[in-house]
Formats: structure tokens, C-alpha cells, sequence
């Protein structure tokens, strides 16, 4: 069970990797382009980064059970029945559909499980920070106080049920999922003009409208799980920008103007650079990062509405783009298969490599077996089944319906012969490719 579990974080691993090389330069390309409006940027990233992680969860999934059995189709009146290849002997090669169709690249299972627990181990210690985050978050509302004063004299801007606090030094931020909390540092509320300190309400508000903080949070267990992926840590990146500038055109366009937003916006970060302290907690909250400040100022003055058609068709093209992409990675990725002995199908495990490929030899020279006797007594089920109807003709008085039943007869015998040939033959050269396979995943040519 642990041995599977690891193939499939592997394939997942470099499946991944292949779709973020193909879909991150096409968002980068995308993010460039003028008819997708800023403020719709970070939807199109967050698409994009469902496309890399959840894509090749569910491509492995779909691809995980082998649904295709060999039956043999009912012809003329037979049925050919017990027609399909003993399955339990089929199971003594390693049943990977995808390793016919796909190249496998063969690891040991001791460098597998060292992958997969570095990559847990790297996972455990971002999901940790996450949980040292979040009680940072805690120590932050417990030890601010909730401003009523100016809840009312911005009521205007703020929602209804949402609390400010204000903070000895963390802030401006947006804190909290089922009940968000802005956060302000108490030397803004005491320093900045009531414009500018109106301007960072808005802001703040503006995160609370689109649900910014569920999205925040998933992105940051991704980015935690995923630790080893580039593509998660740069569209990641893109996204906390892309986020706090559809914020800020958004509050740019309730406050007035944009020209005065990005002024307000500039105080109150001249306010906050001298004051602001690093804190755990900023992992989890929707607040801003001063690097991005030159982008963000450029996209408010610069910010045009966009035709709502012409964004619309833009983002249904990505999305279909997008998507085709991903399923064309899948079907490129490589697959990755534990070189580990073979299961004999009646003993005890092999104790080497040698016992190993010889029981490999000794299972599939017993497939090939029960598949030609199951083939024999298919040809025999049908041989009997014509004797009998062709005896049965006899009794029929007229000559000529007698002779066209009979040809009838023939045809759909010698079509039903025809039909358990191939599938034979069909079994027999599935089970030749398992043997390779198998054979190339213990390191045999």
C-alpha cells in the first residue's frame, strides 16, 4: 500500500512539473496582455493554478485503475462464454495500463521512499509555520482593541459587521475567515490625514468583498505542500500582487479618483515603512508587501476599463488554452515505476533480484499457459456448439431452407473462430508488453 502510495506522489511530482512548464509561460504571456484588465489578472492566475495542482491529481486518478477486460462478443447464436484471461495470473506483472503507452523510468524503492519523505518532511515543516501563523494572528486580535469610533466615521466604507481593531504595530490587514477583522497599527489611525486613513479602509474592505482570505489560506497550504515547485512559489508571488491591485483599483474607483488614491496610497506608506515589524502572522493575512509598491502605483494611475466582452472571450480562450495544455502534459509525462522484486504467484516473496526476474519468468510462462488452454476451450465450446446446430438442421424437410441455414451457419462459425483468434492473440501480446515492462522496472533490458 506504502509502495503505491509513493508512485503516485512521484508520477504526481513530475506530472507537475511538466504541466507548470507548459502553462507557466502561457499566463506570463497572458498577464502582458492589454484586453485583460488588471483587477482580473489574479482570477486568471488562480485558474492557472488550479490547472498545476489539481490537474495531475485527477489525470494519475483517472488513470490509476485499468477498466479494460477482454470479453469476447456474442456471435451468431453462441455465446462464448469464460472468455477472459485469468485475472489472477495476470497480477504477477506489474498492472500499469500507463507504462504501455507512456515511457517508465525505473527507480529503486529505497531512493522513492527518501523523495517522498523529504518532500512530507518539507510539507510538515510549511504546515507548521502555517499553524505558528495562525497563532501569531491570535496573539495580534488579543492584544489590539476594537476602534468603534471608527467604525462610525467610516461606515460609509466599511461593511456592516465588519470590526476594526487597532494594533500597537501590526497592520493594515485583513485578518480572519468566517468573521474578517480589519487590522490598523495604532501610528496610522494617530498620524495619517482622515483621506488617506480612508483610502486604507477602503483597501482593506476591497479584500473582505472578494473573499480574498479562504483563497489566501488554500494557497498557502498549497504553497506549503508543494514547497519544491517553482511554478506554485512564483504564480504564488503573482498572485499576491495581482491581488492587491485589483484591490487597489477597486478602492481607487469608490474613493474618487485615481490619481488621489495613489497619493493616500503613497502617505500612509511613508507613514508605515519606519513603524511596520516582520511578523508571522502576514503569511495569513491580506496585506500588502512595499516591493510590489511601483506596480501597484503604475496600474492605479494607468488603469483602463476594459470592454467586458473582449475580457470575457479573453478569459474563455485562456481557460480553454489552459486546459488543453494540461491534458497534452499528461499525456507526455513520463511515468515512474519502484524497481522492487516481483511477487511470486504462489510463494513467498523473492529474497533477490535473481529470484525475482525467475519468478517473473515462471508467472508469465503460467499466463501464457492458462491463456492457451482457455483459448483451446473456447475453439472446443464452439466446435460442440456447431456440431449440435448442424446436426439439428437435418430435421428441417425443406431442402433449400435446410441449405441456407446451414450456410448461415458456417459463416457465423467460422466468424466466431475468427473472433476468439484475435482476442487470443491480443491477450498473449498485452501480457508480452507487462512482461517487458515488468522486466525493465527490475532493471532487465
Amino acid at each position: 500500500m506504502m509502495d503505491g502510495l509513493w508512485d503516485w506522489l512521484l508520477n504526481y511530482a513530475i506530472e507537475h512539473l511538466l504541466v507548470s512548464v507548459v502553462i507557466a509561460p502561457v499566463v506570463y504571456a497572458v498577464m502582458r496582455v492589454k484586453t485583460v484588465a488588471p483587477e482580473k489578472r489574479a482570477t486568471l492566475l488562480l485558474v492557472a493554478i488550479a490547472f498545476v495542482i489539481i490537474g495531475p491529481a485527477l489525470a494519475l486518478s483517472s488513470t490509476q485503475h485499468d477498466v479494460a477486460r477482454h470479453t469476447l462478443a456474442q456471435t451468431g447464436q453462441w455465446d462464448v462464454a469464460d472468455a477472459n484471461p485469468p485475472a489472477n495470473k495476470a497480477s504477477a506483472f506489474p498492472d500499469s495500463e500507463q507504462d504501455q503507452r507512456q515511457g517508465t523510468m525505473a527507480v529503486s524503492s529505497e531512493l522513492a521512499a527518501l523523495t517522498v519523505l523529504l518532500w512530507l518532511a518539507g510539507a510538515a515543516w510549511g504546515l507548521g509555520r502555517l499553524a505558528v501563523a495562525h497563532a501569531s494572528v491570535r496573539r495580534i486580535l488579543a492584544a489590539s482593541r476594537r476602534s468603534t469610533a471608527l467604525e462610525e466615521t467610516y461606515h460609509q466604507v466599511i461593511p456592516a459587521g465588519i470590526h476594526v481593531h487597532v494594533s500597537p504595530t501590526f497592520g493594515p490587514a485583513v485578518v480572519g475567515i468566517i468573521r474578517p477583522k480589519i487590522v490598523v497599527p495604532r501610528a496610522l489611525v494617530d498620524s495619517l490625514p482622515a483621506d488617506s486613513l480612508r483610502a486604507v479602509l477602503l483597501h482593506e474592505t476591497l479584500h473582505i468583498h472578494r473573499k480574498d482570505l479562504p483563497v489566501l489560506l488554500l494557497q498557502r497550504m498549497a504553497e506549503a505542500v508543494l514547497w519544491w515547485s517553482p511554478a506554485v512559489r512564483l504564480m504564488g508571488a503573482a498572485l499576491d500582487s495581482a491581488r492587491e491591485i485589483a484591490c487597489d483599483i477597486g478602492a481607487s474607483r469608490v474613493y474618487g479618483s485615481s490619481v488621489d488614491y495613489a497619493e493616500a496610497l503613497l502617505v500612509s506608506v511613508e507613514r508605515l515603512v519606519s513603524t511596520r515589524p516582520r511578523n508571522n502572522a502576514q503569511a495569513l493575512c491580506a496585506t500588502a508587501s512595499l516591493t510590489t509598491l511601483d506596480q501597484r502605483i503604475d496600474a492605479i494611475i494607468e488603469e483602463r476599463p476594459a470592454s467586458g466582452r473582449a475580457t470575457t472571450a479573453t478569459h474563455l480562450s485562456v481557460g480553454a488554452l489552459l486546459a488543453v495544455l494540461c491534458i497534452a502534459a499528461d499525456s507526455a509525462a513520463p511515468r515512474i515505476a519502484m524497481r522492487r522484486p516481483v511477487v511470486a504467484i504462489a510463494g513467498q516473496p523473492p529474497q533477490s533480484e535473481v529470484d525475482a526476474i525467475t519468478a517473473l519468468h515462471d508467472g508469465y510462462t503460467r499466463l501464457l499457459y492458462d491463456l492457451h488452454d482457455h483459448h483451446t476451450r473456447t475453439l472446443q465450446h464452439l466446435s460442440d456448439a456447431y456440431t449440435r446446430d448442424l446436426t439439428a438442421l437435418g430435421d428441417i424437410p425443406d431442402s433449400g431452407e435446410r441449405d441456407r441455414r446451414a450456410a448461415r451457419l458456417n459463416r457465423d462459425y467460422q466468424q466466431a473462430s475468427s473472433t476468439a483468434e484475435s482476442r487470443f492473440r491480443t491477450a498473449a501480446a498485452q501480457a508480452e508488453t507487462k512482461f517487458n515492462s515488468a522486466q525493465k522496472a527490475l532493471g532487465y533490458p
